[in-house]
């Protein structure tokens, strides 16, 4: 499946919903973002990539 048809399916699937949420990871690279940023310190800031500045 493609990026824009898993998109697809999960706007398809949020919109069917009665109490939406208003944000939601879509594919595993998205929730693999969202898992390592719940585990890093609050006290870092929290950076998905090296930024190589």
């Amino acid at each position: 499946m493609s990026i824009a048809q898993d998109v697809a399916a999960a706007v398809a699937d949020t919109i069917e919903k009665p109490d939406p949420p208003l944000r939601g990871p879509i594919g595993a690279p998205a929730e693999r973002i969202l898992r390592a940023r719940k585990e890093a310190p609050e006290d870092v800031p929290f950076l998905a990539t090296d930024l190589g500045w």
